[in-house]
């Protein structure tokens, strides 16, 4: 197996086909000799059970903005720093997503910290964006997130398709339209202004969580989050999610080997990446991939 560690968020929309890219992904990433792990938020835990919950609106009294804010970084220190893993079997992980980074393996998130930046600000009486980053100042940048963009028409016909509408607190229409739009002002951002650099000390360096001697799985000369956005709709045709993930892993293999976590043999995808790029598929917000 190829050697990590790497952490990969996947954003977008309600209904953009997170998790059916994320697992895919992981299997893809398999299949090449990558030691690949599937995780999400919330967690599979009580503590992510309640949050899913009250998120619907099934827990009532819970389901006030501040609640929720609070509810999702508890579930989500849960998440990174303490729950264990079982990425093969008969194999357990202790101490969370940076469990598996230390162990070197790949981490493919379905959803981080950037869902709560966008949607837990969304609403007259909902915590601002600064809130949602002092109360989640624990969480370390993945190496890459990647954006999934999709029309928000296309994401609603999906969910209803697989769901029926139902009650959502985050999903009327006003909202999609807002979350869209919020996550393209969000992977711009940044694109300009990245979480964290080498050489800075960051909010969740802390003894108990992220050590000095983890300062080796962010390596210096990138910035981190690299944010990558993956189309799904190209000339008028809804890709498939085979396709769509395809992209996606291309793009992932060639960011890692360029980052220098990946083995040096993944740059060969970075040619095909390259060309996904130039068609409009992809477009990584940084200059890496030139």
């Amino acid at each position: 197996m190829a050697s990590g560690p790497l952490l990969v968020a996947i954003e977008g929309v309600d209904g953009a086909g997170l998790t059916t890219t994320s697992r895919l992904l992981v299997s893809m990433l398999r299949g090449v000799g990558v030691k690949a792990v599937y995780t999400k938020e919330p967690s599979r835990s009580i503590i992510g059970d309640l949050t899913y919950y009250a998120s619907k609106g099934i827990i009532g009294f819970m389901n006030t903005p501040y609640m929720m804010l609070m509810l999702f970084a508890a579930d989500r220190m849960a998440h990174l720093y303490h729950l264990p893993h079982e990425p093969e079997p008969g194999v357990v992980v202790e101490g969370g997503v940076l469990g598996l980074l230390r162990r070197g393996y790949v981490v493919v998130s379905d959803r981080y910290v950037y869902s709560s930046y966008v949607y837990q600000t969304i609403g007259v009486k909902a915590p601002s964006i600064e809130d949602v980053k002092r109360v989640n100042w624990f969480t370390y940048p993945p190496h890459i997130l990647v954006y999934l963009r999709v029309p928000i028409e296309i994401a609603a016909r999906r969910r209803l398709t697989r769901h029926g509408w139902g009650f959502d607190v985050y999903r009327d229409a006003k909202a999609y339209s807002e979350a869209s739009r919020r996550y393209e002002e969000l992977v711009k951002s940044l694109a300009r202004s990245p979480e964290y650099c080498p050489g800075e000390k960051p909010s969740w360096l802390k003894p108990g969580l992220v050590e000095e001697g983890d300062l080796w799985i962010w390596p210096k000369g990138v910035c981190y989050p690299v944010p990558v956005v993956v189309e799904e709709v190209y000339e008028g045709r809804e890709l498939k999610p085979e396709e769509i993930t395809a992209h996606t892993m291309k793009t992932i293999l060639c960011l890692g080997a360029i980052i220098g976590l990946l083995e040096e043999k993944f740059k060969e995808y970075c040619t095909e990446a390259r060309e996904l790029a130039s068609r409009g598929l992809i477009k990584v917000l940084t200059g890496l991939l030139k």
